[in-house]
Protein backbone atom coordinates (compact mmCIF):
# COMPACT_ATOMS: atom_id res chain seq x y z
CA UNK A 1 0.00 0.00 0.00
CA UNK A 2 1.39 3.48 -0.96
CA UNK A 3 2.67 5.87 2.17
CA UNK A 4 0.42 7.80 3.55
CA UNK A 5 2.39 10.90 3.88
CA UNK A 6 3.81 10.22 0.19
CA UNK A 7 0.51 10.03 -1.68
CA UNK A 8 -0.10 13.90 0.61
CA UNK A 9 2.64 15.43 -0.81
CA UNK A 10 1.87 13.98 -4.50
CA UNK A 11 -1.79 15.20 -3.90
CA UNK A 12 -0.65 18.42 -2.48
CA UNK A 13 -0.54 21.73 -4.51
CA UNK A 14 0.80 25.03 -3.53
CA UNK A 15 -1.70 27.71 -3.04
CA UNK A 16 -0.26 29.69 -5.42
CA UNK A 17 -0.74 26.94 -8.12
CA UNK A 18 -4.25 26.45 -6.77
CA UNK A 19 -5.15 29.75 -7.36
CA UNK A 20 -3.77 30.58 -10.57
CA UNK A 21 -3.93 27.57 -12.77
CA UNK A 22 -6.78 28.40 -13.99
CA UNK A 23 -4.98 31.85 -15.62
CA UNK A 24 -2.14 30.10 -17.09
CA UNK A 25 -4.16 27.84 -18.88
CA UNK A 26 -6.06 30.07 -19.68
CA UNK A 27 -3.04 32.19 -21.35
CA UNK A 28 -2.10 28.66 -23.05
CA UNK A 29 -4.97 28.48 -24.96
CA UNK A 30 -4.85 32.19 -25.75
CA UNK A 31 -1.34 31.74 -27.34
CA UNK A 32 -2.13 28.32 -28.83
CA UNK A 33 -5.42 29.76 -30.55
CA UNK A 34 -7.57 27.50 -32.55
CA UNK A 35 -10.98 25.83 -32.22
CA UNK A 36 -9.86 24.86 -28.31
CA UNK A 37 -9.93 28.60 -27.85
CA UNK A 38 -13.23 29.26 -29.29
CA UNK A 39 -14.98 25.87 -27.56
CA UNK A 40 -13.61 27.13 -23.95
CA UNK A 41 -14.16 30.99 -24.27
CA UNK A 42 -16.83 31.67 -26.54
CA UNK A 43 -20.26 32.03 -25.12
CA UNK A 44 -23.61 32.38 -25.73
CA UNK A 45 -24.69 36.37 -26.05
CA UNK A 46 -27.91 36.01 -24.05
CA UNK A 47 -30.58 32.84 -22.51
CA UNK A 48 -32.09 33.80 -25.92
CA UNK A 49 -29.66 32.38 -28.47
CA UNK A 50 -30.73 29.48 -29.33
CA UNK A 51 -28.45 26.09 -29.70
CA UNK A 52 -28.50 26.20 -33.18
CA UNK A 53 -27.69 29.82 -33.24
CA UNK A 54 -24.59 29.39 -30.58
CA UNK A 55 -23.45 26.54 -32.99
CA UNK A 56 -23.67 28.94 -36.10
CA UNK A 57 -21.82 31.13 -34.43
CA UNK A 58 -19.45 29.10 -33.09
CA UNK A 59 -18.44 27.26 -36.73
CA UNK A 60 -18.18 30.97 -38.14
CA UNK A 61 -15.62 32.30 -35.16
CA UNK A 62 -12.42 33.52 -35.86
CA UNK A 63 -9.82 33.66 -33.56
CA UNK A 64 -7.28 36.05 -34.33
CA UNK A 65 -4.14 34.91 -32.15
CA UNK A 66 -2.93 38.57 -31.62
CA UNK A 67 -1.17 36.96 -28.67
CA UNK A 68 1.18 34.69 -30.28
CA UNK A 69 1.91 37.65 -32.95
CA UNK A 70 2.90 40.21 -30.03
CA UNK A 71 5.05 37.76 -28.12
CA UNK A 72 7.11 36.63 -30.94
CA UNK A 73 7.60 40.03 -32.40
CA UNK A 74 9.09 40.49 -28.98
CA UNK A 75 10.97 37.55 -28.81
CA UNK A 76 12.17 38.35 -32.75
CA UNK A 77 13.72 41.69 -31.61
CA UNK A 78 15.88 40.15 -28.55
CA UNK A 79 16.56 36.54 -30.63
CA UNK A 80 16.73 38.05 -34.85
CA UNK A 81 20.38 37.25 -34.73
CA UNK A 82 21.15 33.15 -35.26
CA UNK A 83 24.40 33.59 -33.48
CA UNK A 84 23.36 35.95 -30.58
CA UNK A 85 24.37 33.61 -28.18
CA UNK A 86 27.17 32.14 -28.90
CA UNK A 87 30.48 32.50 -27.71
CA UNK A 88 33.77 32.14 -29.18
CA UNK A 89 34.72 29.05 -27.43
CA UNK A 90 36.99 26.71 -28.90
CA UNK A 91 36.13 23.21 -27.22
CA UNK A 92 33.98 21.00 -29.01
CA UNK A 93 31.83 20.20 -26.03
CA UNK A 94 30.64 23.25 -26.15
CA UNK A 95 29.99 24.25 -29.58
CA UNK A 96 27.58 20.58 -29.76
CA UNK A 97 26.01 22.17 -26.35
CA UNK A 98 25.59 25.22 -27.65
CA UNK A 99 24.08 23.65 -30.99
CA UNK A 100 21.99 21.25 -29.00
CA UNK A 101 21.33 22.79 -25.35
CA UNK A 102 18.13 20.32 -24.59
CA UNK A 103 19.15 16.62 -26.46
CA UNK A 104 16.21 17.27 -28.58
CA UNK A 105 17.62 19.52 -31.00
CA UNK A 106 17.41 22.64 -30.43
CA UNK A 107 20.09 25.65 -30.09
CA UNK A 108 20.49 27.89 -27.56
CA UNK A 109 18.50 31.13 -29.27
CA UNK A 110 15.81 28.78 -30.49
CA UNK A 111 16.11 26.99 -26.64
CA UNK A 112 16.38 30.78 -24.68
CA UNK A 113 13.82 32.47 -27.40
CA UNK A 114 10.91 29.65 -26.63
CA UNK A 115 11.68 30.90 -22.74
CA UNK A 116 10.83 34.18 -23.50
CA UNK A 117 7.89 33.55 -24.92
CA UNK A 118 6.67 31.41 -22.19
CA UNK A 119 8.07 33.98 -19.85
CA UNK A 120 5.99 36.64 -21.10
CA UNK A 121 2.72 34.58 -21.27
CA UNK A 122 2.99 33.63 -18.17
CA UNK A 123 5.36 35.76 -15.99
CA UNK A 124 8.04 32.99 -15.26
CA UNK A 125 9.44 29.77 -16.37
CA UNK A 126 11.41 27.74 -14.79
CA UNK A 127 14.69 25.95 -16.25
CA UNK A 128 15.97 23.06 -15.07
CA UNK A 129 19.33 22.24 -15.45
CA UNK A 130 20.38 18.23 -15.20
CA UNK A 131 23.66 16.65 -16.64
CA UNK A 132 23.28 12.50 -17.78
CA UNK A 133 25.55 9.75 -15.91
CA UNK A 134 28.73 10.26 -15.81
CA UNK A 135 30.40 6.77 -16.74
CA UNK A 136 32.32 5.21 -14.58
CA UNK A 137 36.33 5.85 -15.79
CA UNK A 138 37.96 4.38 -12.88
CA UNK A 139 39.98 7.40 -12.09
CA UNK A 140 38.75 11.39 -11.23
CA UNK A 141 37.11 13.22 -14.29
CA UNK A 142 39.54 16.09 -15.18
CA UNK A 143 38.54 18.79 -16.99
CA UNK A 144 39.90 17.43 -20.30
CA UNK A 145 36.98 14.95 -19.85
CA UNK A 146 34.91 17.74 -19.44
CA UNK A 147 36.04 20.00 -22.36
CA UNK A 148 35.47 15.85 -24.19
CA UNK A 149 31.69 16.36 -23.82
CA UNK A 150 31.41 13.51 -20.97
CA UNK A 151 29.30 15.82 -18.42
CA UNK A 152 27.79 18.09 -20.61
CA UNK A 153 24.70 19.38 -18.97
CA UNK A 154 21.47 20.10 -20.47
CA UNK A 155 18.09 22.45 -20.00
CA UNK A 156 14.99 21.74 -19.37
CA UNK A 157 12.07 24.27 -19.91
CA UNK A 158 9.55 24.06 -16.81
CA UNK A 159 6.17 25.42 -17.29
CA UNK A 160 4.26 26.92 -14.61
CA UNK A 161 1.89 24.56 -14.51
CA UNK A 162 4.31 21.75 -14.08
CA UNK A 163 5.33 23.22 -10.53
CA UNK A 164 2.71 21.70 -8.49
CA UNK A 165 4.27 22.60 -4.98
CA UNK A 166 7.79 24.30 -3.40
CA UNK A 167 8.90 25.51 -0.10
CA UNK A 168 11.11 28.42 -0.19
CA UNK A 169 13.50 29.53 3.00
CA UNK A 170 13.65 33.19 4.09
CA UNK A 171 15.58 34.56 1.35
CA UNK A 172 13.42 32.83 -1.52
CA UNK A 173 15.71 30.23 -2.21
CA UNK A 174 14.43 26.76 -2.47
CA UNK A 175 13.93 23.91 0.03
CA UNK A 176 12.36 21.74 -2.74
CA UNK A 177 10.04 21.38 -5.76
CA UNK A 178 7.29 18.66 -6.48
CA UNK A 179 7.47 18.55 -10.68
CA UNK A 180 4.03 17.10 -12.19
CA UNK A 181 4.54 16.39 -15.60
CA UNK A 182 2.51 14.16 -18.42
CA UNK A 183 4.57 11.72 -20.27
CA UNK A 184 3.52 9.78 -23.95
CA UNK A 185 4.92 6.58 -23.51
CA UNK A 186 4.81 4.85 -27.69
CA UNK A 187 8.13 3.94 -28.20
CA UNK A 188 6.76 0.63 -29.49
CA UNK A 189 4.87 0.98 -32.20
CA UNK A 190 2.84 -2.08 -32.21
CA UNK A 191 1.67 -1.59 -28.24
CA UNK A 192 -1.09 0.71 -26.97
CA UNK A 193 -0.12 4.20 -26.51
CA UNK A 194 0.00 5.47 -22.98
CA UNK A 195 -0.23 8.78 -21.13
CA UNK A 196 1.36 8.40 -17.86
CA UNK A 197 1.65 11.15 -14.43
CA UNK A 198 5.59 11.42 -13.78
CA UNK A 199 6.13 13.31 -10.59
CA UNK A 200 9.45 14.72 -9.71
CA UNK A 201 11.16 16.16 -6.52
CA UNK A 202 14.04 18.02 -6.29
CA UNK A 203 15.77 19.10 -2.81
CA UNK A 204 19.52 20.17 -1.99
CA UNK A 205 20.83 16.92 -1.41
CA UNK A 206 19.15 14.53 -4.39
CA UNK A 207 16.02 14.07 -6.70
CA UNK A 208 13.42 11.51 -6.81
CA UNK A 209 10.65 10.44 -9.28
CA UNK A 210 7.44 8.97 -8.35
CA UNK A 211 5.07 7.49 -11.28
Amino acid sequence: MPDAGLMQFLNRRHPSYTEREPVYRFLRQSYEGGASWIDANLFRFSPRETQVDYQRRKEQAVYPNLVARTLDIYRDHVFKQGDALRRGIAYPAWKAFEQDVNRNGADANDFWGQVAIRTLLYGWMGVLIDAPRVPDLGRQMTMADVNAGLATPYFIAVSPLEVADWSTDAFGALHWVHLVQMEIRDAEPYTPRTEVTIHRSYDRTGWRVYN
